[in-house]
This record gives structure tokens, sequence and C-alpha cells, in this order.
């Protein structure tokens, strides 16, 4: 079994937790995981390791969410002349942010959310989210870890990580 699965397993097998709640606290987990992760390669850059925790603290969700959305815009940043691999994988990382973000957003806030086991729900108006679903969300953040791996040198992923700290002047 993938760390994903065990993930979702261990929040899907407490006894004294809902099948929901466990469902929730999973997507949640999935983007902390990757939030947490960023944050992390941006304070190694820091040269005083005593400070990291306390660095670590000035990101700000909606900023790093922000900086993420910038990546995107293809009229903001067209990565001229950047590796277009490299940018590409870049995107990737900054568009799994995004989605993980969004998705934890529903787990945390939206109580209208349907949770189940049960699979088959392309016909229901309601969102519906599986179990699958839920591994689903940890693989992604697996993907944008093992996707970051090979980027995290180059001079287009260190100004990403810059950018969760510096306010968009465009």
């Amino acid at each position: 079994m993938t760390y994903c699965g065990r993930q979702v397993n261990s929040y899907t097998n407490q006894p004294k937790v809902s099948r929901k709640q466990a469902l929730r606290m999973a997507v949640s987990s999935a983007y902390y995981t990757l939030f947490h992760f960023l944050i992390s390669e941006a304070v190694a850059n820091w040269n005083q390791a005593s400070l990291w925790a306390t660095l670590g603290r000035a990101f700000d969700h909606a900023a790093m969410k922000s900086a993420s959305s910038r990546v995107l815009n293809a009229g903001l940043y067209q990565f001229r002349r950047e590796d277009p691999s490299v940018a590409e994988k870049l995107r990737k990382v900054a568009k799994a942010f995004i989605a993980l973000q969004d998705k934890r957003h529903t787990a945390d806030y939206n109580n209208s959310t349907f949770w189940t086991r049960l699979s088959g729900h392309a016909f229901l108006d309601t969102p519906f989210w599986t179990r699958n679903d839920a591994l689903d969300f940890f693989t992604t953040a697996e993907r944008a870890f093992a996707l970051w791996q090979q980027i995290r040198t180059a001079q287009i992923a260190q100004a990403y990580l810059v950018s969760f700290l510096v306010k968009n002047r465009a």
C-alpha cells in the first residue's frame, strides 16, 4: 500500500471518528502536507536554522495561493528564458497547491458536501466525495512533492518560494 493509502486508512479506520469526519481530515491533511512542505523548502534557504520556525510563521495561505495563481497566469509568467520542462513542472506544483487548498476549504467549511464510501456519483448535484477522492488528493500532493524534487534548485522554483512572502506589485 502506498503512503497515500496508509494516510487515508489511518483516518478512515479510527473507531471514534465518523466516516465523514475522517474523509474531511484526510482531505485537509493532504493540503497541509503540501503547504508545510513548501514552507520548509523556503525556510531551508535561510542561513540561520534556529530561526526557521519563526520564519515559517510568516507564510500565509492566501498569499501562497495568490503566488501560485500568478505562476499559472501565462500573461504574468511566460518563462521565456527558462527550461520549458521546469516551467511546466512548476505550473503543476502551483496548480496542485491551488486545487488542494480549494478542496481543503470545501472539507473544512462546506457542510453541504456529502461524504461516503460509495462511488458512481456523476449524476448528483451535490458535491459528493468518496474515500477514493481523498486518496486522489494525497496522490496529488505526492506528485507535487516528486515534481518539486526535480526542480527545487531552479531559479524559477526559488523565485516561486520567495513570491510567497513578497507582495505582488503588478
